[in-house]
């Protein structure tokens, strides 16, 4: 039986309104600036090669080649929809620098890959490997650190989830709005988390914005303290691990929310 968090992102990204669909990449590109000045900052704006883990529409992959400063990128993504929203996506910008593999990324040892330079994982994709394995957090940051050039970098964006984690109240019942150019207008959210094996079950329920149409996500997240992350990546044998608290390299304050560590092997 194919694990949840293999097939929670199946049926997204698919439009049927050429316009809405226009604002969505837009507005997507937009927010991947954060990532690509970040990345410019890190790298001092040199052409590197990228490996994103999670990768679905690839936007930072694309925003990096339009930036020029990706010499040639990969981008994994399970999710069938998202791999041939990105596809067309790319034939469309004309981009032929970046490569979008169909592919669970713990299968990353499978690919020649060879080279590379940042290995990019954000938006909760590496917190979704732990339930799916036991194990496979230690592994897939083992494939990366193996896979990375002398200096090369990883840079992970981890959650806390403190939103939703509340230690008086493992159960919790939350609701959010997307922004306009969202084909989605509400996600309402049922969640339960497991203290013991800091894993959090995160269901959730879109609401269309044009139609009376529904759809249903459930993924399980590993939820990872920073000091616990610290561990694991100098185990791996990652060194200069450094944290921030956003994509400005704001010093981090907390765990309980996002944030993003940058490692180098």
């Amino acid at each position: 039986m194919i694990h949840k968090n293999l097939s929670c992102y199946n049926n997204y990204e698919i439009f049927d309104n050429n316009e809405l669909e226009k604002q969505y990449r837009e507005s997507k590109l937009s927010s991947s600036n954060s990532h690509v000045n970040f990345v410019k900052n890190i790298f001092d704006n040199q052409k590197i090669n990228v490996v994103e883990l999670g990768s679905g529409n690839s936007k930072t992959l694309y925003n990096l080649s339009i930036s020029n400063i990706l010499n040639y990128g990969f981008g994994f993504e399970i999710s069938k929809t998202r791999h041939e929203f990105a596809e067309k996506w790319k034939k469309d910008l004309e981009i032929n620098n970046v490569e979008n593999i169909f592919d669970n990324f713990l299968n990353l040892k499978n690919y020649q890959i060879k080279n590379v330079d940042l290995f990019f994982v954000v938006d909760l994709a590496f917190q979704f490997c732990e339930p799916i394995e036991k194990g496979s957090d230690k592994k897939i940051l083992c494939n990366i650190y193996d896979l990375l050039n002398h200096k090369g970098k990883l840079i992970l964006e981890l959650d806390g989830c403190g939103k939703i984690i509340n230690s008086s109240k493992i159960n919790n019942k939350i609701w959010e709005e997307f922004d306009s150019d969202d084909p989605w207008q509400f996600s309402l959210w049922n969640c339960n988390y497991n203290e013991k094996n800091q894993f959090l079950n995160w269901d959730k329920i879109f609401i269309s914005r044009d139609e009376n149409k529904k759809d249903f996500s459930s993924v399980i997240l590993k939820i990872y303290k920073k000091e616990k992350i610290k561990k694991l990546l100098n185990e791996v044998g990652f060194k200069k691990i450094n944290f921030y608290q956003d994509w400005n390299f704001s010093k981090m304050k907390t765990d309980k929310t996002d944030f993003i560590i940058v490692a180098e092997k």
